[in-house]
């Protein structure tokens, strides 16, 4: 739907000023918005990591428990969610 402002019609060349200012506008309120997002993600990520990781190391057979020191704490991630457990 595209919306006619009488403003616009009578001043064609204002148009083509609006529409970038209001693009940065926009840029400039989302950046910090998103930022604040993914930090809060990364947070979480790495808490659920680390309690995967103890959790894995009291719960898993040995060779598990060495996956989980050798860095592959996704592994199990993937089976503590699934509820399989070796």
């Amino acid at each position: 739907m595209v919306v006619q402002i009488p403003l616009f019609m009578m001043h064609k060349q204002l148009k083509s000023l609006v529409k970038p200012a209001v693009d940065r506008a926009i840029s400039e309120l989302l950046m910090p918005v998103v930022d604040r997002s993914i930090k809060i993600a990364l947070t979480t990520c790495e808490s659920i990591i680390k309690k995967v990781t103890v959790l894995g190391c009291l719960l898993l057979p040995t060779l598990d428990r060495m996956m989980v020191l050798n860095g592959r704490p996704t592994v199990t991630i993937a089976r503590l969610l699934s509820g399989l457990f070796p």
